[in-house]
């Protein structure tokens, strides 16, 4: 049974209403959206349904849960508990990874890295924070953002505290994994700022919908930050444009 199916069962189990549910903690609309199957509740909205329905987050997990849904369980566990090393060492040892579990990585460096400061731990501290900096996840927001990069003011250094449309990357990012290019445009044509995370997904997008031309010229603007994306797609642009010693260029960047 699927999670969103087995959340709506323990929901009609229980005799709540979606609103009842949701109460001032999530819309009705994401709760819908979950219990279809159509969204996946992040780590806190997970706890919260779990604890509102009576029931521990292992239950919605298990049974047909895959191994790496059992291991983030646990993980969630640990980290609630405060036990931020023990959270890290069993993500590590997962064998399925996804968004939720590098952000909670994520966390969890970032509340190491907040310990460390606590016992003077500079260098340390510094470290472990800008480690969670280079972990992509799109479920970061810009509140648990600016904490780290306040934090790493405090261990020493400079930095800007940025501002994206992270929502609506992730959408573009599951619209593009479900193979709707036309979806995630209008995701990405919705944000504000255009970095080279939205590059990288417009590009996709354009490469999905033929547009050769103008996918090769997003997708250089990518190509510094996720190489590992972008190179094979603007290999596969240049072949579609004929060009091929570019095309060649390309491939030889994916064999260094």
């Amino acid at each position: 049974m699927e999670l969103g199916e087995k959340i709506r069962l323990a929901r009609t189990e229980a005799g709540l209403s979606q609103r009842q549910l949701c109460g001032e903690e999530i819309t009705r609309n994401m709760l819908s959206q979950i219990e279809s199957g159509k969204a996946r509740p992040s780590m806190t909205t997970l706890q919260y349904l779990a604890a509102q329905l009576h029931r521990p987050v292992s239950y919605f997990l298990e049974d047909g849960g895959s191994p790496g849904e059992a291991a983030l369980d646990q993980a969630r566990q640990a980290y609630g508990l405060g036990q931020f090393q023990q959270a890290l060492e069993t993500l590590e040892n997962a064998t399925e990874k996804g968004e939720e579990a590098n952000f909670l990585q994520y966390l969890c460096l970032i509340a190491q890295g907040k310990a460390a400061l606590g016992q003077e731990k500079r260098p340390y501290a510094r470290q472990l924070l800008e480690k969670a900096g280079s972990i992509e996840t799109l479920y970061k927001n810009d509140a648990t953002e600016r904490e780290r990069l306040l934090w790493l003011l405090e261990a020493g250094g400079e930095y800007e505290i940025p501002t994206d449309d992270r929502p609506l990357l992730l959408q573009a990012k599951k619209a593009l994994q479900k193979e709707d290019p036309a979806a995630a445009i209008r995701y990405l044509d919705a944000c504000d700022r255009q970095s080279s995370r939205w590059a990288l997904l417009r590009g996709k997008a354009a490469f999905l919908t033929a547009d050769y031309k103008f996918a090769l010229e997003l997708l250089k603007q990518a190509e510094t930050d996720f190489p590992k994306e972008a190179i094979p797609l603007l290999e596969a642009c240049c072949k579609e444009l004929e060009d091929y010693k570019q095309a060649y260029y390309y491939a030889c960047l994916q064999r260094l």
